[in-house]
Formats: structure tokens, sequence, C-alpha cells
């Protein structure tokens, strides 16, 4: 997901569902990457923090593996700042 914004902290948002998750990894702009591993669990509705970044830096993208357990799930990256 491309994101090309400035924040302090990264979330994953389940709205509906559960999901399996694998990985996420949020690159910036100046090519640095974090990785955060979930370990593959399953996750129900909630509100997830994946990484915060105190110094407001500049998300390039995102990428997040992850499998949708029922039709309904909902998954949602939010840059916060």
């Amino acid at each position: 997901m491309n994101v090309d914004r400035r924040g302090d902290r990264m979330l994953l948002e389940i709205d509906r569902g559960t999901a399996e998750i694998s990985y996420a990894e949020v690159v910036f702009d100046n090519g640095e990457a974090q990785m955060v591993d979930f370990n593959d669990r399953k996750y129900g509705k909630g509100v997830y923090a994946l990484l915060d970044f105190k110094d407001g830096r500049k998300v390039d993208h995102v990428r997040v593996v992850a499998k949708a357990e029922t039709k309904e799930t909902q998954i949602t990256l939010r840059l916060t700042s």
C-alpha cells in the first residue's frame, strides 16, 4: 500500500471478522525498512500497533501479508500524526 505521508505511528485495524497475519513491512522514504512479525497468528476485531516512530518519519509504503478468515474481514492501515 502506498502511503507517502509523514506520521508518528502505524496501526493495523481489523474492522470485521478475523485474519491470520504473517508480517508487515514498513518502508520509509530513505529506503530503511522495519519488519513486524505476527508469527501467523489469528487476530480478531481490534486495533494493533505496528510501529511507533516519534520522530515523525515519512512512510513510503507498507506491505502486509495476511489471510482473511471470513469474507467479511476488513483490514485497514492507519498512519497517525
